[in-house]
């Protein structure tokens, strides 16, 4: 095979692709007009679309067993193979030969019918038609035996049957591009079975390489954990973009090349897809190849794909450098090693997001179901699958596949423990990331799956510092493996099947420390520290693993000796019987204090021990009152009371307000709790205040207004508070407000239209009249729910909401009518007759 695209033109005899082995498309045709036909056409706007394309009109071929092993192989290499039956067609053996070697071989084969017709195709036996003649000739000579003119018969009315055929009517451009449409979509990766929301990841990825578009030659990243979709995103932005380079590869699974021979492979491949003219890839070394292909890609605009890319090395093995490629490439390598992007020039990084929730459920019921709702005696359970997967779309998939067509008992058997029945493949996917963990980064994930899952990780920061590790370089290591995420609260979070994989080797390796806790509960004896160790399955020749976290529940002995437990970083208490922690116990060092079901008339006696280091409080139950003491808690971040069923607190200490660090406030369900401090807009660094279902509350305090840095406030079923219009005051950061079944609210605050960061705004069950038309303003809310039976109208300026989503009208009773624009609604809720959905349908996605 040659040395360029066309090898030779002799006397119109032969033309012919050259240099590459492996081919994207097969062109079969008679080709006797040589460059003036329509072939020869096709050839050429295929080769510009940067496709390898083998066509060849010699007729040296006359028998099945004559067709050379290099065109074997280039038929068997190529993804479409195109038949452009002529009126010569028939005429030659060779376009014969070559037709019946693709069926043999299972080809995807697209028939054009250029100046014949299917009929005179099909009908090559009858002794009048185009093809009858020719076919004639053939049993007339001994040439050629009559099995195998036979055959050729067979193939053809075989193809003239096929649906996917493109008949000539006249336009030949029109025929041409309908050709290109079609080998588009056969020469396409292959993405997936019924995949969900790749048009948003590819909107979203699009954003993410427009913002580094100064870049002459872009490399994007995209990052995230196994089997949330990154090969698929990546696949699906090949299929789109290739079409705009002048040459693309996709290197699928590098990172499990081991060698250099395997990656001398897929340096070749890359050299292929993206220069045909080399020829000599009989070099001694990667170094050597990745200098040779470099040369003639520098005026070219390229697209690189490299995928499961798992050390820098194979970056650096493959990728020409940036002044070697065409002014305008764009590079895609997809990983789950965040730290690899920060080491080849990166541009930008697209990191994958988990599916939401009605994506996941379409995914989920189109795999389980073979339709994106779910049946309906199934649809209970497949919310509670939901609620206990991890809404990853490949173990998402893997699921639903093993309960597709299973009755509901097995569906029920099934759920009590997904995880056991976890996918292999997922599970040895999961256990060699374990694997390639160092022994502390391995210990810090089992801590995470029993105590730190959700938590913020400035609380568990400090608890890890205490325990000799250094944390911050873990957590900055499992980050960079993609195993362990931050939420926008900063709080930690983890793949479910991680966790759980997690506990399961937890439990084979009884790790030391605090990463295996026990629950100690009911229990009369005498207990020393050394005791409590046995009871939690530790060891106790080593002093070092003297519990730091306990779990209780229930009646303890006062003999409980602890004074040997003066490490303690993390008490959680269920069912505790005491109105007050007993004062033997050491608060000194504690870090987190969890107090559920209990009690309590404080919390510490005023004169005991404080809990100086301190950083989250955690209460539930029945609690009439929190120490003065508490005020001198500077590292305290995190308070939550949550008074269900029952509270007597009536009010919080004002020493409360010096407490610099607190950020997170939540008062929930303290119905009996009539005031707040008068000097809350202390709190400057408080960013999340929940106060839901306080109906007792009346009123916020003057100094409110300060809270400058809130970011989320819910004051649902506060029925009884009286907001001023003008309550927020110098707060412009809000994202999630909430004024739920707020019965005295009837305008909106002055300031709303200032809070331009807002996400969600909650309005159901208020007495709201009208919304004002500075509403448009809130440009970035994707959730509005209003609910009031007194609001009539909206302001067409809701029109302005681009980024829309959900919007709730379901308690708005006497509401008319809806503005003809909504931003980009994917969900209307509302309880009015249909013409009011119909307004909207055009609108919404």
């Amino acid at each position: 095979m040659g040395k360029s695209p066309v090898e030779e033109e002799g006397n119109g005899k032969s033309i012919i692709t050259s240099a590459p082995q492996n081919y994207d498309v097969f062109i079969n045709d008679a080709g006797k007009e040589g460059k003036n036909s329509f072939g020869f056409v096709l050839y050429q706007k295929l080769l510009l679309m940067g496709l390898r394309v083998y066509f060849d009109t010699e007729e040296e071929l006359h028998h099945w067993d004559s067709l050379p092993i290099t065109k074997q192989d280039a038929m068997r290499s190529s993804s479409a193979h195109i038949a452009i039956f002529s009126r010569k067609y028939a005429e030659c053996p060779r376009c014969l030969t070559e037709l019946s070697f693709m069926l043999a071989i299972g080809a995807k084969i697209v028939p054009v019918f250029y100046g014949v017709s299917p009929a005179d195709v099909r009908w090559a036996r009858r002794k009048e038609g185009m093809y009858a003649q020719a076919f004639a000739d053939f049993y007339s000579v001994s040439t050629y035996q009559p099995k195998e003119i036979e055959g050729w018969i067979r193939a053809l009315n075989h193809v003239a049957n096929m649906k996917n055929r493109i008949i000539f009517d006249g336009d030949a451009e029109k025929m041409l591009m309908n050709i290109v449409g079609r080998v588009k979509e056969i020469v396409s990766l292959e993405v997936g079975k019924h995949c969900v929301g790749l048009d948003e990841a590819v909107e979203n990825f699009e954003k993410v390489t427009i913002q580094s578009s100064s870049e002459d030659v872009k490399i994007v990243g995209i990052v995230g954990m196994g089997g949330c979709g990154k090969t698929t995103l990546a696949k699906e932005l090949y299929n789109r973009k290739r079409w705009d380079f002048d040459s693309s590869s996709f290197l699928s699974s590098v990172g499990e090349t081991a060698n250099e021979s395997e990656f001398r492979k897929l340096q070749r491949k890359l050299a292929e897809d993206l220069a045909r003219d080399i020829e000599d890839f009989r070099l001694q070394n990667v170094g050597q190849q990745k200098e040779k292909i470099s040369h003639p890609l520098r005026s070219k605009r390229l697209l690189i794909v490299l995928d499961g890319i798992e050390h820098v090395d194979q970056v650096n093995s493959l990728l020409p450098t940036k002044e070697s490629i065409g002014s305008g490439s764009l590079i895609i390598i997809t990983t789950r090693d965040i730290s690899i992007t920060k080491c080849c020039g990166i541009s930008s990084i697209y990191e994958m997001e988990k599916l939401d929730r009605s994506h996941a459920k379409q995914l989920f019921c189109l795999h389980a179901f073979s339709q994106p709702r779910s049946a309906t005696e199934f649809e209970d359970l497949v919310e509670r699958f939901l609620e206990n997967s991890d809404l990853t779309p490949l173990p998402l998939v893997r699921l639903a596949e093993q309960l597709c067509g299973k009755s509901r008992d097995y569906w029920e058997s099934h759920l009590l423990d997904i995880s056991s029945d976890l996918d292999e493949h997922i599970k040895e996917e999961l256990l060699s990331r374990f694997h390639a963990l160092e022994t502390e980064e391995q210990e810090l994930l089992f801590d995470i799956s029993f105590f730190f899952y959700g938590e913020k990780l400035s609380l568990a920061i400090p608890i890890w510092d205490a325990s000799e590790r250094n944390s911050q370089h873990l957590v900055q290591t499992l980050q960079n493996n993609l195993i362990v995420e931050l939420d926008h609260e900063n709080r930690i979070r983890m793949n479910r099947h991680l966790i759980n994989l997690g506990k399961e080797l937890a439990g084979q390796r009884k790790p030391c420390r605090f990463s295996l806790p026990g629950i100690v509960q009911n229990q009369q004896a005498d207990y020393s520290a050394s005791q409590i160790q046995k009871n939690l399955g530790l060891s106790v020749t080593d002093a070092r693993q003297i519990p730091r976290v306990l779990v209780l529940k229930g009646e303890f002995s006062n003999r409980v000796r602890w004074n040997e437990t003066t490490d303690l970083l993390w008490l959680r208490w269920y069912d505790c019987p005491h109105t007050t922690i007993p004062p033997a116990i050491s608060l000194q060092k504690l870090i987190v204090l969890q107090l559920f079901n209990g009690a309590f008339n404080n919390i510490w006696l005023h004169n005991a021990e404080q809990p100086t280091q301190l950083r989250e409080l955690n209460i539930s139950g029945s609690i009439r009152k929190l120490p003065k003491s508490i005020g001198q808690l500077q590292y305290l971040q995190t308070i939550v009371v949550d008074g269900w069923p029952d509270t007597n607190l009536k009010g919080l200490p004002e020493e409360l307000c010096q407490l610099k660090s607190l950020s997170h406030l939540t008062l929930r369900w303290c119905r009996a709790l009539t005031l707040l401090p008068k000097d809350i807009g202390n709190l400057i660094n408080l960013q999340h205040l929940d106060l839901s279902f306080c109906s007792q509350l009346k009123e916020l305090p003057q100094s409110f207004k300060e809270l400058v840095l809130l970011q989320h406030l819910d004051l649902q079923g506060c029925g009884n508070l009286g907001i001023s219009p003008h309550f927020l005051g110098k707060i412009t950061s809000l994202k999630h407000l909430n004024f739920k079944d707020c019965r005295k609210l009837r305008v909106l605050p002055a300031n709303l239209a200032s809070q331009v960061s807002l996400r969600s705004l909650c309005l159901e069950g208020t007495t709201l009249q009208e919304l004002p038309n500075e509403v448009g303003r809130l440009t970035n809310l994707e959730v509005l729910e209003i609910g009031s039976p007194y609001l009539r109208i909206l302001p067409l300026s809701i029109g302005n909401m681009r980024n829309l989503k959900k919007l709730n009208l379901e308690g708005c009773t006497n509401l008319t009518s809806l503005p003809n624009t909504l931003g980009v609604l994917r969900q209307l809720s509302v309880n009015k007759p249909r013409v009011m959905k119909e307004t909207v349908k055009e609108n919404t996605v």
